[in-house]
């Protein structure tokens, strides 16, 4: 394995030694986008990895049918010396084995108040697969290529998009040859099941999970900026002035608070251990510092998992409130390169937005998490 899982250190592992005294497609059918939605609930988080029952759903049409999934194979195709027909057994091509955090682009999105910040479209699992560079290379791309297609084979209708869709993205041509982008067949040690884009979806770490397309049936290199309807029309980051935008890609430095809850009454005088995540693109999560007073100061949290590019990293303060009270509690994670996560979100600011069909809504959302406490 290349980067080893750490230890699966709980919440109720570390609350045990705070009471101790110890503060360490193919023939498939098409269907409307009604799509699945299935959060992680994120608060409970006990472990590090995300047992595959819990890990977030989100896709536009739901399991495509499969029929020749035993034999599946990936055609690699467009501007390439050599088209590919790659089959799930090929055991020459080098194999990867990473944790990885997958987060969808609403995650954090405030057009879902009902749900609160986060919607808990986020969850980290072991993949395992083989390398696309690898893939990519045996194709040998021609000169000019600037992207890289991934189309899977589910497929369906939009509103205001003529005929059926298939689900496809590009990334550019660097991001396809990172040492991390894989072809998934694994996940936490056992088959990719269908429901998470088995037998096969593509995984990029540290890049927004719209791009880890699942059910992946064919790659197309291509010279020119792709025009899919996912691409120009969905998942865009855009505003007043820019109402075209850009597609999303990188991650962007996040955080979440599990503990305590929303509204949660804590006791004046006993130790409550806050706790959470953070994750972030390439340059992985360098600090995360909490405040207990709405913002006014700040103290740095403990990790719990060695700084890691390609997953979130488990974090903890213990606090003892010594006077009763309504309390905000926020936290700011800042990654490697020195960026912090923003107190406000672009929604709030008023200054952009992303591009959803005929609405706005607030994609790639990463501003700090808060969250009201009462002490009694």
């Amino acid at each position: 394995m290349t980067d080893q899982v750490p230890a699966l250190l709980t919440r109720r592992g570390l609350l045990r030694a705070l009471a101790g005294g110890a503060l360490a497609g193919l023939g498939c059918r098409s269907r409307p986008s009604t799509g699945h939605f299935r959060a992680f609930p994120i608060r409970n988080l006990d472990g590090f990895l995300t047992p595959a029952d819990d890990f977030f759903i989100r896709d536009h049409f739901g399991v495509p049918r499969l029929p020749n999934a035993s034999n599946w194979k990936v055609a690699v195709t467009g501007e390439v010396e050599q088209s590919l027909s790659v089959a799930l057994a090929a055991g020459d091509l080098p194999k990867l084995e990473l944790p990885v955090t997958l987060e969808c682009a609403g995650n954090a999105g405030r057009n879902h108040p009902e749900r609160g910040r986060a919607w808990g479209g986020a969850s980290t699992a072991v993949f395992e697969g083989f390398s696309l560079a690898a893939v990519l290379a045996l194709a040998r791309p021609r000169p000019g290529v600037r992207e890289v297609v991934l189309e899977g084979a589910d497929s369906g209708s939009e509103p205001g998009a003529a005929g059926v869709l298939t689900f496809a993205r590009s990334v550019p041509l660097a991001a396809a040859f990172h040492p991390s982008a894989m072809l998934a067949t694994r996940m936490n040690g056992e088959a990719l099941p269908a429901r998470h884009g088995g037998p096969l979806r593509a995984v990029f770490p540290g890049r927004y999970a719209t791009d880890s397309v699942k059910w992946l049936r064919r790659i197309r290199l291509v010279t020119e900026p792709f025009q899919g309807f996912y691409q120009e029309r969905r998942y865009r980051r855009a505003g007043p002035g820019d109402p075209r935008g850009e597609s999303l890609g990188r991650l962007r430095i996040q955080s979440e608070i599990c503990n305590p809850s929303p509204h949660q009454t804590l006791r004046a005088g006993r130790l409550v251990d806050i706790n959470g995540v953070a994750w972030g693109g390439e340059a992985g999560v360098a600090r995360v510092d909490v405040s207990v007073d709405g913002g006014a100061t700040f103290a740095p949290a403990t990790f719990l998992d060695p700084a890691r590019p390609t997953c979130w990293r488990r974090w903890s303060l213990v606090w003892r409130p010594e006077r009763m009270g309504s309390f905000r509690i926020l936290a700011r994670a800042t990654d490697g390169r020195g960026s912090a996560q923003p107190f406000a979100s672009d929604d709030e600011l008023g200054r952009s937005h992303s591009l959803s069909g005929p609405t706005y809504v607030d994609y790639a959302n990463n501003s700090v998490p808060r969250i009201d406490i009462q002490v009694a």
